[in-house]
């Protein structure tokens, strides 16, 4: 009969009302596969989807959802059903699948900027959490990228997603300063260690246009520990075994005017970060700080903390 199809649907809605969602799922699947040019079909998806979710069946409600967003011309309703198909893949802990999806969602659907700034940080914390470093780098570009193209777009979460990834791109750069060896000759792989010094200190830098409080003081702590680090480096650098010890000790103190202004640049650097406690500002990386130039001069900068003592012990 013609009003099948109705029933169906309407049954449907009674079970659902009535939190029947097993009931409902089975009613709306028959409605679905018996009627498929019904447009009731179009009209139950909805409800399947909402039954699968509140029964917790995460990957048919995710499949659902696919179907969803392939068949309709909706660019709105298509990307959210994506997005939210990848929701229930990572529920039913399908991490993977949940990944491909969001994946799929940011080359599809970049116009959706909010949407596509956190599938680009899951897909980051993804990849990042099962220890894929190349992929982990790629994403993180991608998002520096995509942020940075859409400056009217941009949020303060999108800014602090951002500049999160671009700090960890800049540690790359840091590793790759530090692992750099002052070798002989001395001159050569001493411009190869200020090149790689250079390129991080830039890469820190850049993070000041995001305006992320936080990144600013990691940042200025990086930079002062890279140049405190060269400076150290080239006191620990390797020394010509053609030197007899007068001689060593006249290559030294030319390593010390060397290291001298490195270590002064880095304090001075660092010294940023101290002064913003009197203004209120303390994180972390600001404690950090206290620490490491307490290292270089604890006279000056060990912090001890002060304990207050019981009443009885006063009186």
């Amino acid at each position: 009969a013609s009003i099948v199809p109705q029933s169906l649907y309407d049954a449907a809605t009674q079970y659902l009302n009535a939190q029947s969602w097993t009931e409902a799922i089975a009613v709306l699947s028959h409605l679905q596969s018996a009627f498929p040019e019904s447009e009731f079909k179009h009209l139950s998806n909805e409800k399947l989807v909402f039954a699968y979710s509140e029964n917790q069946e995460w990957v048919p409600a995710a499949e659902k959802l696919i179907e969803i967003s392939a068949a309709t011309q909706d660019p709105v309703l298509a990307s959210e059903a994506l997005y939210q198909a990848a929701d229930y893949y990572q529920q039913a802990g399908f991490s993977f699948e949940s990944t491909e999806l969001l994946a799929r969602f940011v080359n599809a659907y970049p116009q959706r900027f909010e949407l596509a700034i956190e599938a680009h940080s899951r897909i980051i914390d993804y990849y990042r959490s099962n220890d894929m470093g190349e992929k982990t780098r790629e994403w993180r570009k991608a998002l520096v990228a995509y942020e940075k193209s859409r400056p009217s777009r941009q949020t303060d979460r999108s800014r602090y997603l951002a500049a999160s990834a671009a700090f960890e791109l800049a540690g790359d750069n840091l590793a790759l300063f530090e692992q750099s060896k002052l070798t002989l000759p001395l001159k050569a792989s001493l411009k190869r260690k200020k090149q790689l010094l250079n390129k991080t200190v830039k890469s820190y830098e850049d993070l000041a246009d995001y305006e992320v409080a936080e990144f600013i003081s990691a940042s200025t702590f990086q930079i002062g520990r890279v140049y405190l680090t060269l400076a150290k480096d080239l006191m620990r650098s390797e020394r010509p075994k053609t030197l007899n010890e007068l001689e060593l000790e006249q290559y030294d103190i030319l390593l010390e005017e060397q290291a001298y202004p490195f270590e002064e640049q880095g304090l001075e650097i660092l010294e940023l970060n101290v002064a913003k406690v009197p203004d209120g500002q303390f994180d972390s990386w600001i404690e950090q700080t206290y620490e490491l130039l307490a290292n270089v001069n604890p006279t000056a900068y060990e912090r001890k903390p002060k304990g207050i003592g019981y009443a009885e012990s006063i009186y």
